[in-house]
């Protein structure tokens, strides 16, 4: 059975238009730019007590492990994301609606029982080797699937096996309040770049090209700048290329600040360095610096 036209026109319709945006952000985060549906939950096995967007949550339904895998309750994490979920008992078909932070829905069906995936209402979704034999299952009449699936209705997943679940809604880590990588900083407003006062550190110097870095005593950014056009028809420009946070004014959209604990830190990234652009400086078992960098010069 494909699914039905009207609930998806339904399901998109309430998706794009009716979502109540969850406040998570503490007070000190408050004059960032908000980005809605950029969400991180981080659970653990057997615990009720989790982290949304770094603000500790609890949940009716804690994941748990059984016979090696990793179950995770469905509904209360779709919806913890502003998502829906729509449970069909005649089939034990489950509808699973989900936005990201680029406002791409994902609406995808599931099966208790079985391994099948739906995506969009006609793709079948091949079984990948860690989906295999893992299906989802009904307990205590709530419907858990395995983590893996999560991949599958659109979340981002980093999984610990008996450590710790990541899932996000995050498609593009690399922005810090009105900042991202690459951005033109000379084209922000005239209020954010009086702001910025130039440091007089240079993070990186090759012929014509450096890296100045600026700062407005909260945060750092290393502005790439050349002396002479690098080529002809060259428009400038001051790209950023490093992002340092330098005290909890600000903080990552997973929800991690200047002063967070490594075990926080660990709960909401795993260690994960996001290709290689993330990293942290710890002290005494606190964050002490949080940085996005860019990986090469335009």
């Amino acid at each position: 059975m494909k699914l039905n036209k009207k609930i998806m026109i339904i399901l998109f319709t309430l998706l794009l238009t009716g979502l109540q945006v969850i406040d998570v952000e503490s007070a000190e985060a408050k004059d960032q730019a908000s980005t809605v549906n950029s969400f991180c939950i981080s659970l653990k096995p057997d615990s009720k007590d989790i982290l949304l967007n770094g603000e500790p949550r609890t949940i009716e339904n804690a994941p748990f492990i059984q016979d090696g895998i990793v179950y995770v309750p469905l509904r209360e994490t779709v919806e913890l994301v502003n998502g829906m979920v729509k449970y069909f008992p005649k089939d034990k078909r489950i509808i699973i609606a989900l936005k990201n932070d680029k406002n791409y829905v994902y609406i995808t069906e599931i099966w208790v029982g079985d391994t099948r995936v739906r995506s969009g209402g006609y793709y079948e979704v091949p079984v990948s080797s860690n989906r295999k034999n893992k299906v989802p299952i009904i307990k205590n009449g709530v419907v858990y699937i395995p983590v893996e699936y999560f991949s599958c209705i659109g979340f981002g997943t980093n999984i610990n096996p008996g450590e710790r679940i990541i899932l996000t809604t995050i498609v593009d880590e690399s922005k810090i309040g009105d900042f991202a990588l690459g951005q033109d900083f000379n084209l922000l407003s005239d209020d954010i770049k009086n702001r910025f006062k130039p440091t007089g550190k240079i993070d990186y110097e090759y012929n014509n090209y450096k890296q100045e870095v600026y700062s407005d005593g909260d945060i750092e950014l290393s502005l790439g700048i050349y002396s002479k056009p690098p080529y002809d028809g060259w428009k400038e420009a001051r790209k950023i290329q490093k992002i340092v946070l330098l005290n909890d004014k600000y903080q990552t959209l997973r929800g991690l600040k200047v002063g967070d604990s490594v075990e926080k830190y660990m709960d909401l990234y795993d260690g994960d360095s996001l290709m290689n652009h993330f990293s942290v400086e710890t002290s005494d078992g606190r964050i002490s610096k949080v940085i996005f960098k860019r990986l090469f010069v335009d």
